[in-house]
């Protein structure tokens, strides 16, 4: 596990400079694995999002994420829990082993995608503004 956190560490946000899409992504320059989201057309109950899984500008597999909204009594802050489904991913993962070739386990890709998920959507604007807390979370 120790080389996936180095793996993990060169996520970063799309910059001005780069080629970026209209949604919020990561992109991680290393592996060329890209994580994106869009809510366009999706269910608003509960609140959904889709979350897209690239590799050189290329899909490859994609899913779903519930959002679930907690407001902290007597602050502004929030916690925002995105709830995706760990059997899609394991099954994206296993049907294009080969994209991922730096990754030796389906365990090491996941704990990978997940932090960079997460990255992902702690870097929303609503987390200096309001001190609130997103977490991704694959089931």
């Amino acid at each position: 596990m120790e080389n996936v956190r180095e793996l993990q560490m060169a996520f970063h946000k799309i910059s001005g400079t780069e080629k970026s899409s209209l949604w919020p992504e990561v992109y991680d320059p290393e592996t060329k694995i890209g994580i994106e989201y869009t809510t366009r057309d999706m269910p608003k109950n509960p609140a959904q999002m889709h979350v897209l899984v690239r590799k050189n500008k290329s899909l490859v597999f994609s899913f779903d994420v519930v959002e679930n909204t907690a407001k902290h009594e007597n602050a502004k802050s929030f916690t925002t829990t995105y709830t995706g489904p760990l059997e899609k991913v394991r099954r994206g993962f296993q049907r294009d082993r080969r994209v991922f070739p730096e990754f030796g386990s389906e365990d090491a890709f996941i704990s990978y995608l997940s932090d960079g998920a997460e990255l992902l959507f702690t870097r929303e604007p609503s987390v200096a503004l309001f001190g609130a807390k997103y977490i991704f979370r694959l089931i």
